[in-house]
């Protein structure tokens, strides 16, 4: 093994086992990026944003046994809230901005059309947005309830929410930031 202090991000090593082995290196190496989304921490999709702060209120306020599609949505809903207050996105914010500037302004008929257009296109996008992350979050609240009815998980109500937590692993040489990672009284976790 090199003497070396670089650590690989884990997404180039997928990239390298599972795709292609020049191009994890290139990536790795070289930070080719043509076809690769970003890999730093925090820097990750909407989807991940929302999931990541969704989990930390949902985990905190509701019982994973028993929960409630309403209560699910809303709490994806205040973290789509909180995103586009936070001006992270320019488009969702833009969303907001069209709409007033119609309703103020004074506009042809034709401007009117395309401004409409524009904000219709990016509702869709954000429809699309907080369905996949509603079925997502969905899917591992079922996870959790199965993992409990099988025994794998004792206490299901004490949990720790660690969303987007970056980790290193020296001996792997490998760095990465897992979605989300859950830890449970009972000595379990699950990334």
């Amino acid at each position: 093994m090199y003497k070396s202090t670089h650590l690989a991000r884990a997404k180039s090593v997928a990239y390298l086992v599972g795709f292609c082995r020049y191009f994890g290196r290139l990536v790795e190496s070289y930070g080719v990026s043509q076809y690769y989304t970003g890999i730093t921490p925090g820097k990750g999709t909407l989807i991940h944003k929302v999931l990541a702060l969704a989990s930390i209120e949902f985990f905190e306020k509701y019982n994973i046994l028993n929960y409630k599609d309403d209560n699910l949505k809303r709490v994806i809903d205040d973290a789509i809230n909180i995103i586009i207050s936070s001006n992270m996105y320019t488009w969702l914010s833009a969303i907001q901005q069209y709409k007033a500037h119609v309703s103020k302004g004074t506009f042809t008929d034709t401007q009117k059309k395309i401004l409409f257009d524009k904000v219709k296109v990016l509702e869709e996008r954000l429809e699309a947005i907080k369905q996949d992350a509603t079925r997502m979050f969905r899917n591992l609240l079922e996870l959790l309830r199965e993992l409990n009815y099988i025994g794998y998980i004792k206490r299901i109500d004490d949990v720790q929410v660690l969303p987007e937590m970056q980790m290193a692993d020296y001996a792997l040489r490998v760095i990465g930031t897992p979605d989300l990672i859950l830890e449970f009284d009972d000595g379990h976790a699950l990334v």
